[in-house]
């Protein structure tokens, strides 16, 4: 009996509560953290990569002009 009462009280909360609304998706489909909490650290990772990206290409040049030294 008491196990009917209880699930009886869960499926009249369940029907009183109130639907929660479909996360809209993003803008842009290349920044999947806009709007949230990870956003800046997002930014971060970004900038970090372009900076990599940077000196690497910098790097492959120095050896290029290296190899064409010798």
């Amino acid at each position: 009996m008491r196990q009917l009462t209880i699930l009886v009280l869960m499926v009249v909360l369940a029907a009183c509560s109130e639907s929660q609304p479909a996360a809209k998706p993003s803008a842009e489909p290349d920044k999947p953290l806009q709007g949230t909490v990870l956003q800046a650290q997002g930014e971060a990772l970004q900038r970090a990569k372009e900076v990599e990206a940077t000196i690497n290409q910098a790097d492959q040049q120095r050896r290029a002009e290296l190899d064409a030294a010798e």
